[in-house]
């Protein structure tokens, strides 16, 4: 092998032990936790989107009417 194999074989395994580092799995977790917060906030922000779609249609029928 030659030195930058080794070096590459050294960092895969040095990586590997770094997942089971505490603060390497807390920054993980607050990852995906705002990760599902931002899906959350889309999936509302959608919603509030669509009743304003509903809300302005209903604006313009009683337009209409009049």
């Amino acid at each position: 092998m030659n030195n930058i194999s080794l070096e590459h074989a050294s960092l895969a395994v040095h990586l590997e032990r770094m997942q089971n580092i505490p603060a390497f799995d807390a920054g993980a977790q607050i990852l995906q936790a705002i990760a599902a917060l931002s899906r959350r906030m889309d999936e509302q922000m959608q919603q509030q989107d669509q009743k304003m779609q509903q809300a302005m249609q209903q604006i313009h029928q009683e337009i209409s009417r009049s």
